[in-house]
């Protein structure tokens, strides 16, 4: 990921990716990635892990930025 970021902070544009678990979430978020939204898609179709339930609590995503 480095040469990514490395190349986002030459040109000063962001960099964007979506994580899909708090902890994955967290980690990004320590190092130094910021949360713009959180949100779950699927709610009452798939369970967390992206399986069928019909009484699931969805899938979460995390949109995150880095701003260089």
């Amino acid at each position: 990921m480095d040469p990514f970021l490395q190349k986002a902070r030459e040109q000063k544009i962001p960099a964007y990716l979506e994580a899909i678990s708090e902890r994955t979430r967290d980690m990004y978020l320590h190092f130094g990635w910021t949360l713009a939204e959180g949100f779950r898609v699927g709610v009452g179709v798939f369970n967390e892990a992206g399986e069928w339930d019909d009484k699931g609590e969805g899938m979460p995503f995390y949109a995150m930025i880095y701003w260089p």
